[in-house]
């Protein structure tokens, strides 16, 4: 009969030696992580025995439900991934329980099949056992991607745990049905604290018909999907200061448009790279000949062509000039959509492989960095050879 002793009873830095030697990166990381909450001890001695690579840690808040807690990913195609499963003490679950099966919940319409550690909690303490959870595991395991997905009405979006991650992958807050009601102070608290790669949200402000983004959250988010976007003010949404902006807009569609085109022509937000607006009240985008009042448009470096060639919905095209810099937009107009990408060298480059180009969009798009480049970026460089000319892609069609 094989001996057995209680590991945690020996002193800590015999318990990091036998951890080493039995090779504890081939055990069960749901074991471990399980005991790693049971046991601060255990934790300790994770920490100087191995850092396990995660590929990502969601937080699911959903008020308790059966979709409440914290998904571990270890990584593509590797299942079955790790589920916390967060809940109530008046749910008939196990405690600290490590249950042996495979869960498969359908979530846009993949399956995932999930081995579940149910932790059970008091009545409103959920979100502080969420933080806990975090503070316990963060340490010893090596996590890429940080998710959080709201789909219940809370009271505040101002959680304790947004203050462990740095940065968020993904941010959604979008409730199962209907909006997500917040204060708007509560609103620049969320913002202002939270930085994301992308930001996908659903709200109604319920103390002013119209929020105005504060300064303070410019550059946090990288891109953002709003839904539903009357309640947001139009005209300081430039204001977020982001990469590639979604919004849906049902009163007034063109007017803001032109307003916002305008505003982007005279110098706003200049890290603007991609935007799309979708029209949900009864205009006809393609057919209002206010879109485009009060700005110079030009023939497009887009043509039917390459429309067609993209299987796109969109009618036409055309382009515009920021005054400022010389920037370079294509603008993507169908009857409910309308889609503006700035032209970067790396979105060029892009479409050049695409074969969406021609000789014409080559010579603008050559303009465009001739007059954008500052004077300092000018000296910093040594041309071949003389002339105002910039290097272009290698596989452009000649």
């Amino acid at each position: 009969m094989v001996k057995t002793f209680k590991l945690l009873e020996l002193p800590i830095l015999v318990s990091r030696m036998i951890l080493n030697t039995i090779g504890i990166e081939n055990m069960d990381l749901t074991d471990l992580i399980a005991q790693a909450l049971k046991s601060r001890k255990f934790r300790d001695c994770l920490l100087e025995v191995k850092k396990f690579q995660v590929d990502s840690m969601e937080f699911w808040l959903n008020q308790g439900g059966l979709r409440s807690g914290i998904v571990i990913d270890l990584g593509p195609g590797i299942f079955p991934q790790i589920f916390i499963h967060i809940s109530p003490l008046n749910r008939p679950i196990y405690n600290f329980k490590v249950v042996v099966q495979k869960l498969f919940i359908k979530e846009n319409t993949y399956h995932y099949p999930l081995k579940i550690i149910h932790l059970n909690c008091e009545p409103s303490t959920e979100l502080r056992i969420f933080e806990q959870v975090t503070k316990r595991l963060k340490p010893f395991l090596e996590i890429k991607n940080f998710y959080l997905k709201v789909s219940e009405q809370y009271d505040s979006l101002n959680f304790s745990l947004n203050k462990l991650v740095d940065n968020f992958t993904r941010i959604e807050c979008q409730l199962d049905g209907g909006s997500f009601e917040i204060k708007s102070k509560d609103l620049d608290n969320f913002l202002e604290n939270t930085q994301s790669d992308s930001l996908n949200i659903d709200f109604k402000v319920i103390d002013t018909p119209r929020y105005t983004p504060k300064p303070s959250t410019a550059e946090n988010h990288q891109s953002v999907n709003i839904t539903g976007g009357d309640w947001i003010n139009m005209d300081t949404i430039l204001d977020f200061d982001v990469k590639k902006l979604k919004i849906n807009i049902t009163e007034n569609c063109v007017g803001k448009i032109n307003k916002l085109m305008k505003d982007w022509t005279s110098g706003k937000n200049e890290r603007m790279e991609k935007w799309e607006f979708e029209c949900m009240c009864e205009t006809i985008i393609e057919d209002e000949p206010g879109l485009f009042e009060g700005l110079e448009a030009q023939n497009s470096f887009f043509n039917k062509k390459h429309l067609e060639k993209l299987h796109s919905e969109f009618e036409y095209s055309t382009d515009i000039r920021r005054k400022t810099d010389g920037r370079l937009a294509t603008i993507l107009v169908s009857s409910t959509n309308l889609k503006m990408i700035v032209w970067t060298e790396e979105s060029f480059s892009r479409a050049v492989q695409k074969g969406l180009s021609d000789h014409s969009g080559i010579a603008r798009f050559c303009d465009q960095f001739q007059v954008s480049q500052t004077d300092a970026e000018r000296k910093s460089q040594k041309p071949e050879r003389e002339g105002p000319y910039v290097r272009v892609p290698k596989r452009v069609p000649r």
